[in-house]
């Protein structure tokens, strides 16, 4: 269960990265950062 609990953890990153990224982009705030700040 380990490989499934890791790509559940990157599934997660993954969609907290894109809701950080249409947060930001709402507001007008680059979206590559804030990718690269969820990674």
């Amino acid at each position: 269960m380990g490989h499934a609990e890791t790509l559940i953890a990157m599934g997660g990153a993954f969609l907290a990265a894109a809701v950080l990224a249409r947060a930001g982009g709402r507001i007008g705030l680059p979206t590559i950062p804030l990718f690269i700040l969820a990674g």
